[in-house]
């Protein structure tokens, strides 16, 4: 099983099937200018990652966000699936996790597979999309499903 993260401007699904309708959802986009991780073979330059239960849990605990994804009352995957607003707090911790990562692992490279950091690389991609929907995004939200 897999969560799929989007990162982004808050949008209704089109209808169709009505559980899904009736859940906000976030616009998938590709950005030329976003980082790629070497190894990441399905997530590019897009604001949607895939990633395993079990990944997610152990990147969440090592990372020390585990608290601001699943907090039982304001976690942003509290709900599954879920939509909550993004918020430059969130963004904050993030980037504070991403830069103690990167002080505690001097010349760690970001990326999947080999001696490469996958934390460092979740990091980076969540940092910089965040970035993106809260400097772009009338409605910026963190999307589940």
């Amino acid at each position: 099983m897999a969560f799929t993260i989007v990162i982004g401007e808050r949008v209704l699904v089109p209808s169709g099937d009505p559980e899904v309708a009736a859940r906000p959802g976030a616009a998938e986009e590709e950005a030329p200018e976003a980082p790629a991780f070497e190894g990441d073979v399905y997530t590019g330059r897009t604001n949607v990652r895939r990633v395993g239960y079990g990944d997610w849990a152990v990147f969440c605990r090592t990372s020390g966000l585990h608290g601001l994804f699943f907090d039982p009352g304001r976690g942003l995957m509290r709900e599954h699936p879920g939509c909550e607003p993004l918020t430059a707090a969130h963004l904050g911790a993030v980037r504070a996790a991403r830069l103690a990562r990167e002080r505690a692992r001097p010349g760690a490279r970001p990326g999947f597979g080999g001696d490469l950091d996958p934390v460092l690389a979740r990091l980076g991609w969540l940092d910089w999309w965040m970035a993106r929907a809260l400097a772009r995004c009338r409605m910026p939200v963190f999307a589940n499903r």
